[in-house]
Formats: C-alpha cells, structure tokens, sequence
C-alpha cells in the first residue's frame, strides 16, 4: 500500500510514481521527472527536479529530496486531469 501522508510532516501532497534516473549528459546527477500530458503522443511536458540526499553518519539511513517540489507537485496535478 502507498502512502497517503508524509511520513515526517503529515503533508497530504504526495507525487506518487515519480520515475527517477540518471541524466548521462550531466555525470551522474540523479533527477525525478514529472510527466503533464502523459496521453500526449509527444510534447508530454515533462518537468524534471534534481534529487539531493541526506545520509547518517552514524547509521546510514538515507532521505532523497527534490530541489524543486513545487513544480513537480504542479506538474502531477496536471497529470491528472
């Protein structure tokens, strides 16, 4: 089961399928990408936000974020219209 609230702010805005891959013409930046029109046969307007991550020294535990939540947010509403 996926889940519904953010599990460190209980924020409802969650971007569920969210792909992410490497951008090979920039080294090894990793980056979430947001379809808008994924119906779309091309000009589908993808938005695209580099990932950063957070790591434990002491444990390892590691937490990814995008650089750019708002517009990826913005985009997955799109989607789902």
């Amino acid at each position: 089961m996926k889940a519904t609230l953010c599990s460190k702010c209980n924020s409802d805005k969650i971007v569920q399928n969210a792909s992410v891959r490497c951008r090979a013409e920039s080294g090894k930046t990793w980056v979430l990408r947001i379809v808008r029109r994924p119906d779309a046969l091309i000009f589908k307007k993808a938005i695209e936000s580099e990932v950063v991550a957070r790591v434990c020294g002491e444990c390892g535990y590691t937490e990814f974020y995008a650089e750019e939540p708002q517009a990826l947010y913005s985009a997955h509403k799109e989607s789902l219209q």
